[in-house]
């Protein structure tokens, strides 16, 4: 769980990266709205799949376990931990589901930025080894 949830964060952050460079049209995969989606999806993976491992939730198969996993965090007390991951699960459902939504790379950027803050703190709860 730990090492998935780094490496998707790791691939939010090397697509944030390509986008930086304006004079880059190709990095791995063409620049396009869906690589932004995809980018705002694995950011809020990298959360959740952290989130789920923290709240011992990683063996609840229910179709509710993202709504479990932002419950059960403020049920311990990591309630600006549950309010950020509610908000990026928004996003990520967006990105997934909303076609005509428009995404850009300051959007993805600043969500990336939502996970790193959410991995981060949950990291000083339970240091990863």
């Amino acid at each position: 769980y730990k090492r998935q949830s780094l490496e998707f964060l790791k691939i939010s952050k090397e697509i944030v990266t390509c986008y930086t460079v304006p004079q880059v049209q190709k990095c791995v995969v063409v620049k396009s709205d869906g690589l932004l989606r995809t980018c705002i999806s694995r950011a809020y993976y990298s959360a959740f799949i952290l989130a789920r491992h923290i709240t011992s939730l990683e063996n609840y198969e229910k179709q509710d376990v993202h709504r479990r996993v932002i419950e059960k965090l403020r049920e311990i007390n990591m309630k600006d931990v549950s309010s950020l991951l509610f908000k990026l699960r928004r996003e990520r459902n967006d990105a997934d589901y909303k076609v005509e939504r428009e995404f850009t790379f300051r959007d993805a950027e600043y969500y990336v930025k939502i996970a790193e803050r959410i991995v981060n703190k949950l990291k000083r709860v339970r240091p990863l080894s």
